[in-house]
């Protein structure tokens, strides 16, 4: 059994929350050029001791020789922002997006607005805060500084791990943080970033945006624990009920959830089901489970291992997730997993299962859509997940020795057997996602819903 496989973002809350309030007040400052190597050396250490991708001589030589390079290129102090750069290169030759440095704790300074990545193009929109919003919400990005968005994206590619879909949806996101401002060369010392947009109605604004404080950090984690992770609701008309899961995490308000949403299904006598993962970026691998159930499952091959969904199977597999839980030093809040209930018999759903993915679909939640697609239980519709199908998973958590920074490393490797490392889980059914789309508040996927209404509809 996995324990949690592939967690990432949907876990950066879950991980040890002292950590974020431990960390030194971090500024501009410069840093000696032996304190940054020094810093260098001590992720490594880590790195290398816990990273299955350095278990053989050869990729350990590899990996120090990498940090030798880097050590070298420091010659005299250097601003702190290149220094967490530095360390930034060193988690990026890893190649795997569950190395992953907690950047965005480092300057608690942003622009005011949020981005958006889309098929064709970046949006962008004024923060909730801002007061006055000074253009539109969905404007569409033409240049950041003097760069179109066409010519960040590759940049922001060498900077992050990940496959370019995950890379512009989550890296992308990130592109109001000072810091990643910093390492593209796009803010230069405490200058207003020169945006320039076009409006949904058409007309370009060129607008200063200062970098601000971000608003209290402890308000928004509340605000964000307060969100419910999941939502459903019931069509009758266009026969579908839909399922928005946003984290996998294994909890009794989502069991719930999940079996009011199959009894809805059965009153309305729907016969198409779709669970929309796009928002997922992972969690707990068994969070699966309660859909497995609904679909009358009792096995999947997940990767190269078999996973049993009876009472007594899972009762085992929420033990051994529990066990790992602590062996990754997960706080004991997580230690109350329940075991899903069986459905009654009557309950099971008989119709057509589909599953929503896209860019930001990534770790065990694109491991929920690869065991729907692998084991033919349903239909993919949207874009390919964010995560190829070879990766690390089984994160775990620590603050940096020297700067207090939060980052995670993977502890284990997981593979599909007879696939390519680089191979995606695509859609059966592509549809993207544009700035249009977006501009006039349409879901295309769920048009496409809509406009087949019928159990048969395959494409």
């Amino acid at each position: 059994m996995r324990v949690g496989v592939m967690t990432f973002l949907a876990l950066m809350s879950l991980g040890p929350a002292t950590t974020l309030a431990q960390s030194p007040p971090i500024d501009l400052r410069t840093v000696s050029a032996g304190r940054a190597q020094q810093q260098l050396q001590e992720l490594a250490a880590v790195l290398e001791r816990y990273d299955p991708y350095l278990k053989t001589q050869g990729e350990r030589a590899r990996f120090n020789a990498r940090v030798r390079h880097l050590a070298g290129t420091v010659h005299g102090p250097i601003p702190a922002w290149r220094d967490w750069l530095l360390q930034e290169k060193l988690m990026r030759a890893l190649n795997d997006p569950h190395a992953e440095l907690d950047a965005n704790t480092l300057e608690n300074r942003a622009l005011d607005v949020v981005f958006q990545w889309v098929s064709n193009g970046l949006l962008v929109s004024p923060a909730p805060w801002m007061h006055p919003a000074l253009f539109p919400r969905n404007s569409e990005v033409v240049r950041i500084g003097g760069e179109t968005p066409g010519e960040i994206l590759p940049r922001l590619e060498a900077l992050y791990a990940g496959t370019p879909g995950w890379v512009a949806d989550w890296a992308g996101s990130m592109l109001r943080y000072a810091f990643e401002l910093r390492w593209l060369g796009l803010l230069h010392g405490e200058k207003p970033v020169m945006l320039t947009l076009r409006t949904p109605s058409g007309h370009v604004k060129r607008l200063p945006l200062p970098i601000a404080p971000l608003p209290d950090s402890k308000a928004l984690m509340s605000a964000g624990r307060r969100k419910p992770w999941f939502s459903w609701f019931v069509d009758k008309r266009h026969n579908i009920g839909w399922f928005t899961l946003n984290s996998m995490k294994l909890a009794g308000p989502y069991e719930h959830a999940v079996a009011r949403f199959f009894a809805a299904v059965e009153k309305a006598g729907i016969t198409r089901v779709a669970v929309d993962l796009r928002k997922n970026s992972g969690g707990e691998s068994l969070a699966e489970a309660p859909f497995m159930q609904y679909l009358g499952v009792s096995r999947v091959m997940d990767y190269s291992t078999p996973t049993y969904f009876g009472p007594a199977p899972l009762r085992t597999e929420v033990h051994q997730l529990v066990r790992g839980l602590k062996r990754l030093g997960y706080g004991p809040d997580l230690y109350t997993i329940p075991v899903p209930p069986q459905p009654p018999a009557d309950r099971i759903f008989k119709g057509r299962f589909f599953v929503v993915t896209g860019p930001g679909t990534f770790s065990s939640a694109m491991n929920f859509a690869a065991d729907v697609k692998f084991n033919h239980l349903g239909t993919i519709v949207g874009l390919p997940c964010g995560e190829v199908l070879t990766g690390g998973g089984n994160v775990k958590w620590f603050a940096h020795p020297a700067s207090g920074v939060p980052f995670q490393v993977p502890t284990d490797i997981f593979s599909w057997p007879g696939m390519p490392a680089n191979a995606l889980v695509k859609p059966d059914v592509w549809i993207p996602l544009t700035v249009h789309d977006v501009q006039h508040g349409v879901d295309p996927v769920r048009q496409w819903f809509d406009a087949h209404t019928s159990n048969g509809d395959a494409s």
